[in-house]
């Protein structure tokens, strides 16, 4: 057996030149062993070469020395499962494991050996409606004029089930800042009878346009179909102006609304900016307060001029 220096070799691109670093710099110490058949263990018989770099002060230094172990690996994935930032991660499993000399990097490592294990050789796409159909999850799919997947939706089983007892109020909350697709993800959530929400489906667009509202809310309905025989949702909250107008065509008799909450963090985010005095800022508030919550359209009409 011949154990080489981890700084061994030198770098090997690949067919796509990507910016990345390695540390491979030719290291030409090794190690040759050899096992002894009566003790079964390996002895050195020899030692070639010397290290061409600094040798490291401290055993943390030593990437070998920083993984993680198959029990911490196994705390590090319940974790996760948790939805636990990486960061927080470390604190956890250093009350656990005190020795343990992993960093930050060293979580993230792991999670990207997991994911790629998990997938097994397989595109993320397809290992997703693979999931996704074997847990019997709901999904629609529309493609492209070039047959490219540009929106996707999926609800789980049980929410529609839920959705399909209460689905008098549905909510459409479109967001980016949780997308790592750099696609918008529409979420229809819907609310019980004792005010508490659940969410009923998802969906990545292409683009925050009406006619991917359209294909959206047609999708969920054709979902909500296969359950029930059951009417269109009665409201429908959004405060999103394409979304209002699908609505108005697709749901002529349905009352449509728009959510007051998110066009305020909206509109303080922009305005604020333009405020350097904090009595005029809190009159502004007042002012736009009473403007969301006239009791009547003579009222917003009145607050509006």
């Amino acid at each position: 057996m011949i154990i080489l220096c981890y700084r061994a070799g030198s770098y090997k691109s690949v067919a796509v030149e990507r910016k990345t670093n390695t540390k491979s710099i030719g290291c030409e110490y090794r190690l040759i062993a050899r096992q002894i058949s009566v003790e079964k263990v390996w002895k050195v018989i020899r030692r070639e070469g010397a290290h061409n770099h600094d040798m490291f002060k401290d055993l943390i230094m030593h990437p070998r020395a920083r993984r993680l172990t198959l029990e911490q690996q196994s705390q590090r994935v319940r974790l996760e499962r948790a939805v636990v930032q990486p960061k927080e991660q470390i604190a956890f499993l250093l009350q656990e494991f005190p020795d343990i000399l992993s960093v930050r990097p060293d979580i993230y490592n792991d999670k990207q050996k997991g994911r790629k294990e998990y997938l097994n050789g397989c595109m993320l796409i397809q290992a997703l409606f693979e999931e996704m159909q074997a847990k019997n999850y709901c999904y629609d799919i529309r493609y492209d004029a070039k047959d490219q997947i540009c929106s996707l939706m999926f609800a789980n089983p049980e929410f529609i089930a839920l959705a399909v007892e209460f689905c008098d109020i549905v909510l459409l909350d479109c967001t980016y800042m949780t997308s790592n697709f750099k696609m918008p993800m529409l979420n229809c959530v819907g609310i019980t009878p004792f005010g508490k929400s659940f969410l009923i489906c998802t969906a990545f667009l292409q683009r925050e346009e009406e006619s991917n509202y359209v294909w959206t809310l047609l999708a969920l309905e054709s979902v909500l179909e296969r359950r029930r025989n059951g009417e269109n949702p009665r409201v429908l909250v959004s405060y999103n102006d394409s979304a209002l107008l699908t609505l108005r065509i697709e749901y002529s008799r349905t009352r449509r609304g728009y959510c007051a909450g998110g066009i305020s963090i909206k509109t303080f985010c922009q305005v604020q900016v333009h405020f350097t005095d904090g009595d005029e800022w809190e009159e502004m508030i007042a002012d736009w307060s009473a403007l969301c919550y006239a009791q009547s359209g003579e009222v917003f009409e009145a607050q509006w001029k």
